[in-house]
């Protein structure tokens, strides 16, 4: 007699101690609530964060937004603050708008409380293509993972 076994790659039981997020295998035991932090400065960049972090994000995770109004720039912060709703995937939201240099904001909200990673733009909106001098020295100097959004597919209008 033969039987017929299906190898997943998996050690026997790892199912029973393992359950199924969206952003893949986590222990059955309690994990700590995930904390993203998203540096953005238009309504773009939010909706782009808000699709990235929606099947990643679960009830009692939080986002937190932040916007800076760099000097010199036409950045709107309640327009790119207006575009996440209440809940992200399940996540809570909480936004923060300030003035300034927009690492340095991104470094002192990152020093305030602890974060599992950063999601920022490529550059500010408007600018050319490549990668901006905010997101260049936030992903040289920031302690957590940064996770750089792609840039919006242009309208076909």
């Amino acid at each position: 007699m033969y039987s017929i076994r299906a190898h997943t790659g998996f050690p026997p039981n790892y199912a029973l101690s393992h359950q199924w997020r969206p952003n893949g295998f986590e222990t059955a035991a309690p994990s700590a609530p995930m904390r993203s932090l998203v540096a953005t400065d238009s309504a773009a960049t939010t909706t782009a964060a808000c699709d990235y972090l929606r099947p990643r994000m679960d009830t009692g995770d939080e986002v937190w937004l932040l916007a800076v109004v760099e000097p010199g720039t036409s950045v709107d912060p309640d327009a790119a603050l207006d575009a996440a709703p209440a809940t992200i995937g399940g996540a809570t939201v909480t936004t923060r708008q300030g003035e300034g240099m927009p690492e340095e904001h991104v470094r002192a909200l990152l020093a305030d409380r602890e974060f599992d990673e950063l999601l920022i733009g490529r550059h500010r909106s408007g600018a050319d293509a490549g990668l901006g001098g905010t997101a260049t020295a936030l992903i040289v100097e920031t302690p957590v993972p940064v996770v750089v959004l792609p840039e919006p597919a242009a309208s076909s209008n």
